[in-house]
């Protein structure tokens, strides 16, 4: 270690008539800054000397010697303060006080002290000292006297790298190399460390510890059988430390089982089992694989290296599970699948032509619900639900009914249904009708001619009975028929035909059309045959004049029945003549 010898001149001057007196025999501490002023000599008139070394090691204990001179004078003193470490002496002319060194005999120049340097991490120290050269006289005026002020380096040691490790402690090929190790550094200088990576003692990668990726290898960069290692030279950037090494060696990849899985994943009785697997080998090895199935927990030895279970080999409720071993020669994995349970197996059944058996409903029909039951088990239907709609809103009321009666219904309504059936065991899934719409019913009319045994004197009238399930307003016409021939066609009520318009012996009916704005309905009534006026006593007619009354009431007159069907027939023929 070098050393360095401080030295301060001061031109002593001498002054007379100065009290004598000499440097204090014990010291005084705390002056090692100011200087001893209460001497007149002045400042710098005296050379003080100290040997500091140039940078400490932490903890090194250094011997320094303290001169002060001043023309031929032998004697002084001096204070001597430290801002780190700590000061001790073996001089018996030096002493210690408050951590201060300062004289103990004022009758010498020169002086010895110990210094422990401070821990490490400390930094530049800084060391004060005040130096007093006396000329003996007893007086101050002569005397002189210095201060001085000195730093020392801490030195600055190489950064240390301990615990060094490449990670996983036993990689392989499918492994990334991560190399982790602890850096010291006693100024806490950045880590830029030299970082050197082999492969089979060939260099691959190289930089420093602030090299983006230099921290690790990926496993692309290996394969089996590899030695990698790694050099660290610790550095901090200015000192560089001992070289550390350390290395690896690339182990077989073990070969990878995934996604084990039986299908169907819930089976049932009817069910083949079927094993499947994913492997794979970091490696590339070709792979054997070996499979064996449990049920129960039980081996089944005559299942081993069977994919599949037939249905033969299985019962509901028991438990199945399969275990696969896959091998690269070098290792080999073994993993069992999840397990699966035999369920009771029911196929759920299906609907078919769910539909309202009336595709064109009226008002005074009942709406019937219909579909086909299906069931791969063959069960028959056990029940079922059914939701009706009416023009798209719900009728809770309707529920479960397979009809809806007429006097829910009016003409326009949309109607469809929703239904569900059940085996018993589960139910369907929900089926919907198309939507149907309620249609106009058709009026009805019935009529007869009043009366039906009319004579020529007789006005004819219609009893005419129309309905209309809608309650629509109805418009009637009617076409009165004389002998097959339209005689008349009128739409105003009362549709009575005056006795002034029929002849006896012509043959009547009416063609009655009702209408109720969209349908029309025709009817014919029976036909009637005008009579013959009788000259009747009027006092014996009573009720309807029937034929019966006719003959009954025939007291006089000119024709007699018997003359009436001759004319009849005569006529009769005429007509025939007539046509041909």
């Amino acid at each position: 270690m070098k050393s360095r010898v401080i030295t301060i001149f001061l031109i002593l001057v001498m002054l007379l008539a100065v009290p004598t007196i000499n440097a204090n025999e014990d010291g005084i501490i705390n002056k090692s800054v100011n200087g001893c002023t209460c001497h007149g000599g002045g400042e710098g008139n005296a050379e003080v000397v100290i040997d500091l070394p140039e940078e400490y090691s932490p903890g090194q204990t250094y011997s320094l010697d303290i001169t002060v001179t001043s023309g031929g004078f032998t004697s002084g003193g001096f204070n001597l303060a430290t801002s780190a470490g700590s000061l001790s002496t073996n001089d018996p002319n030096t002493r210690i006080q408050s951590g201060q060194a300062v004289h103990s005999n004022a009758n010498t120049n020169s002086w010895s002290v110990n210094w422990m340097a401070p821990p490490q991490g400390s930094g530049t120290v800084t060391f004060t000292l005040a130096g007093l050269a006396s000329d003996g006289n007893g007086q101050k005026t002569n005397d002189g006297w210095a201060t001085l002020s000195l730093e020392v380096l801490e030195l600055d040691s190489a950064p240390e790298i301990t615990n060094v490790q490449i990670l996983p402690l036993n990689p392989t090929s499918s492994d990334t190399l991560e190399l982790n190790y602890d850096y010291d550094d006693d100024r806490n200088q950045p880590d830029v460390s030299s970082i050197a990576w082999f492969r089979n003692g060939e260099i691959e990668f190289q930089g420093n510890a602030l090299t983006e990726g230099i921290m690790e290898i990926n496993y692309s960069n290996t394969e089996r059988g590899d030695v990698w290692s790694v050099q660290i030279m610790p550095n901090d950037g200015t000192n560089s430390g001992e070289i550390i090494a350390e290395e690896v060696t690339i182990l077989n990849s073990k070969p990878v089982i995934s996604n084990l899985a039986i299908s169907p994943s819930g089976p049932s009785q009817k069910n083949d089992l079927a094993a499947s697997w994913d492997e794979y080998d970091e490696d590339g090895d070709d792979l054997t694989s070996s499979i064996k199935w449990f049920k129960d927990s039980i081996h089944q030895t005559e299942l081993d290296g069977s994919i599949i279970v037939s249905k033969e080999f299985t019962e509901v409720d028991e438990e199945w599970y399969f275990s696969i071993t896959l091998n690269d020669t070098f290792d080999e994995q073994i993993k069992n699948s999840s397990k699966v349970i035999l369920n009771m197996v029911n196929d759920i059944p299906t609907l078919e032509n769910v539909q309202i058996e009336n595709i064109n409903p009226t008002t005074d029909l009942d709406l019937l619900a219909s579909w086909v039951f299906l069931d791969g088990d063959g069960d028959e239907q056990s029940d079922f639900e059914t939701k009706w709609y009416l023009n798209d809103i719900h009728k809770s009321e309707l529920d479960n009914l397979l009809t809806v009666g007429s006097q829910f219904t009016s003409k326009g309504d949309a109607w469809f249904f929703e239904v569900r059936a059940t085996d018993g065991i589960e139910f369907s899934e929900w089926y919907q009708s198309i939507s149907i719409e309620i249609n106009n019913s058709i009026p009805e009319i019935f009529a007869k001619i009043i009366p039906n045994s009319p004579t020529n004197n007789t006005n004819l009238s219609l009893n005419i009975t129309a309905t209309d399930l809608d309650n629509d307003v109805l418009n009637i016409e009617v076409e009165w028929i004389k002998n097959n021939t339209i005689f008349s066609t009128t739409n105003q009520s009362p549709f009575d035909l005056e006795s002034n318009n029929t002849t006896v012996s012509e043959i009547w009916y009416a063609n009655i059309t009702i209408s109720d704005g969209e349908i029309s309905t025709k009817f014919s009534t029976e036909t009637v045959t005008i009579f013959p006026n009788p000259i009747i006593d009027e006092s014996e007619l009573t009720g309807d004049f029937t034929t019966a009354a006719y003959l009954q009431s025939i007291t006089y007159g000119v024709l007699t029945m018997a003359t009436f069907m001759l004319v009849q027939f005569l006529l009769s023929i005429k007509a025939n003549k007539r046509d041909k």
